[in-house]
């Protein structure tokens, strides 16, 4: 049997043919509506969901506040402090001297892998003007991270010049933990500066990297510790790490002069000499 270009409709009882064509005008205006009320719906779900985990991320905040050493982070309320010396990536991260002051805080909800955030306060070695100038160019500050921080497979970095902060990018091995990700600030002070490691294996980042954003970005440091440039600022000693001032006496100088002056005039006295 031959197919038929018309669908009959019962209407009232009574049959009506409906050209295809028509039929499929009519379906079209009804797919496209269905369509766009489906889209609204996709619109308002997205943004209670957007809303709920705002206000569930809001809501399971925690801020910790240390007075003694005036800093503040935000994490999150599955996080707490601990003892940083005995802490996992402790030894390979953070400075465990007694020169430092450490601090750690761990991600409790996780028994599968370990997510540190170390704060390491050094108030005992101001860093000087000139050494964060060089922090503002690319090549001068990838020195400064790999030869003084001890950077190992760094990724990325960036300095603020307006905050004093330089934020870190790594990836690397750590013995016993495989392969570990680090995003670490380094706030400096006008007595020395604060450094904030994020510390979690790679295979996990991504789980706990908005949080590691967030405590880099709420960091707080009071302010008073503001680092204010200085006059005449004094240039460390590469030796003993220490700083010194390089004083130039001028008679020094005038004597060095002098005596170059003299070997000048006798060579050319001589030079005269030989051609009469």
């Amino acid at each position: 049997m031959q197919r038929r270009a018309v669908f009959t409709h019962s209407l009232l009882g009574s049959p009506e043919k409906i050209p295809l064509k028509a039929h499929f005008q009519q379906v079209d205006k009804f797919d496209m509506q269905s369509a766009l009320i489906r889209l609204l719906l996709s619109f308002l779900l997205a943004a209670n969901l957007i809303a709920a985990d705002s206000n569930l991320a809001n809501e399971t905040a925690q801020r910790f506040e240390n007075t003694n050493h005036q800093f503040a982070i935000t994490l999150n309320a599955d996080w707490k402090e601990v003892e940083a010396k005995t802490a996992p990536y402790a030894k390979e991260v953070v400075d465990l001297s007694d020169d430092t002051t450490c601090l750690a805080y761990q991600l409790a909800s996780e028994t599968n892998f370990a997510a540190l955030v170390f704060i390491q306060i050094d108030n005992k070695w101001r860093v000087p003007e000139f050494e964060l100038a060089r922090l503002q160019v690319d090549f001068l500050r990838r020195k400064f991270l790999t030869e003084r921080l001890e950077v190992e497979g760094l990724l990325d970095s960036s300095y603020d010049t307006n905050t004093h902060v330089l934020r870190i990018s790594s990836a690397t091995d750590m013995p016993g933990a495989g392969k570990v990700r680090l995003l670490e600030a380094v706030h400096f002070t006008d007595k020395g500066s604060f450094i904030v490691s994020c510390v979690a294996p790679g295979e996990h980042f991504r789980l706990v990297g908005t949080t590691f954003a967030r405590a880099l970005d709420t960091f707080h440091i009071d302010p008073s510790l503001a680092y204010r440039p200085r006059a005449n600022a004094e240039r460390p000693v590469a030796a003993t790490g220490k700083t010194g001032r390089v004083r130039i006496r001028f008679g020094f100088i005038f004597a060095i002069c002098s005596v170059a002056l003299f070997v000048a005039r006798w060579f050319g006295n001589r030079v005269m000499s030989d051609e009469v």
